[in-house]
């Protein structure tokens, strides 16, 4: 088992990091932790990418977001389009088909992306 602070310096020295916790997005707060501000956001790159199975499980993820980053939760393709070309967003939630969707319009852009988390592997394998 990997504490905080391992993780921490493994993410430091540019290492890839796996965390596992409970499925539910308010138990989450290490990742919060671990990702700190997030990084460097700028438009069409959010530092951190949440992946998920479905739109309710997304919206549960941008609200358990701290205060302090800058949340999307895509629940229209045209609306997330114009957030991600105007808005620097630090944390964007969606569905696989969502974000693939905004891959393939250049809406988002992977470069600046820092932490994707993948919220959580099993129910993305059940759902369509």
């Amino acid at each position: 088992m990997t504490t905080v602070d391992e993780a921490r310096a493994a993410l430091q020295r540019g290492r890839p990091v796996v965390l596992v916790t409970p499925p539910a997005p308010d138990q989450t707060g290490a990742l919060w932790t671990l990702v700190g501000a997030a990084g460097e956001s700028s438009r069409g790159s959010p530092a951190l990418v949440i992946v998920c199975a479905d739109v309710v499980s997304a919206a549960e993820w941008g609200a358990a977001a701290p205060t302090d980053r800058r949340v999307h939760v895509v629940t229209g393709l045209r609306r997330s389009e114009r957030c991600l070309r105007d808005l620097p967003i630090d944390v964007l939630a969606g569905t696989v088909a969502d974000l693939s969707a905004l891959l393939s319009r250049s809406a988002l852009k992977l470069d600046a992306v820092s932490t994707i988390v993948v919220a959580w592997p099993e129910l993305l394998v059940t759902t369509d």
